[in-house]
């Protein structure tokens, strides 16, 4: 199910990040080999994730530039440059899908047909945020995911 899009005022966040390059095959084997080791740097920094995992989409078609990630508190100084980014401040559309993340790119691109029939603007990569840990939630019909465009 997939929630009707809204536009949100967002603050900046100061996040950690694997980058990777894969294709939609490798994605789950990206997404198994990053996360984990982000979240292992972070615990042997002392640094407390402040917000949900994302992956912001910097370049799509057949292969894939993405950044995995998650909020951090700001200035946390341990983090080196090749692992911090921020995820914008501004205006932005956002959807929310529940269910399995293979609706994420139907998601995506209902999204990107609102913004254009709202005559709104992209101002950078999508990104989707996972409220739901299927770590935790067995049950892919209760997944919650939002997805994120930034606005002009």
């Amino acid at each position: 199910m997939t929630q009707e899009p809204e536009i949100r005022e967002l603050a900046a966040q100061e996040a950690a990040v694997e980058r990777a390059v894969t294709d939609a095959a490798g994605m789950a084997a990206t997404v198994d080999r990053a996360f984990p080791a982000l979240f292992g740097r972070l615990e042997e920094l002392g640094v407390t994730p402040a917000g949900a995992p994302f992956i912001r989409y910097l370049k799509t078609g057949e292969r894939l530039e993405i950044e995995l990630g998650v909020p951090v508190p700001g200035g946390v100084e341990e983090l080196r440059a090749a692992e911090r980014t921020s995820l914008p401040a501004g205006r932005a559309a956002v959807l929310r899908h529940i269910g399995h993340f293979q609706g994420l790119r139907e998601a995506g691109e209902r999204l990107l047909s609102w913004v254009d029939e709202h005559g709104e603007q992209a101002a950078g990569p999508h990104w989707e945020t996972y409220v739901t840990d299927p770590r935790s939630e067995p049950d892919s019909s209760k997944w919650i995911t939002d997805v994120y465009l930034p606005l002009q």
